[in-house]
């Protein structure tokens, strides 16, 4: 059995505080998240995934044409 979770995350944001605020919550969710994850018999995500996760946030959410991660 296999579960999916989508979280879509406006590539450009108006508030820089506000986009900052929501990529440390996913931040807190992908890192406390996998203990959960592995307690409900789920698989983690591996590391290199999250990093992929985490590249991504750098590469494509900005507000102002400056990252946000």
């Amino acid at each position: 059995m296999t579960a999916s979770t989508w979280a879509l995350v406006y590539k450009s944001q108006d508030k820089a505080e506000t986009g900052k605020d929501v990529l440390k919550f996913f931040d807190a969710a992908l890192k406390t998240g996998q203990d959960a994850a592995a307690s409900l018999d789920y698989v983690p995500m591996p590391d290199n995934v999250v990093k992929l996760i985490e590249d991504s946030w750098s590469k494509e959410i900005k507000a102002d044409g400056k990252p946000l991660w």
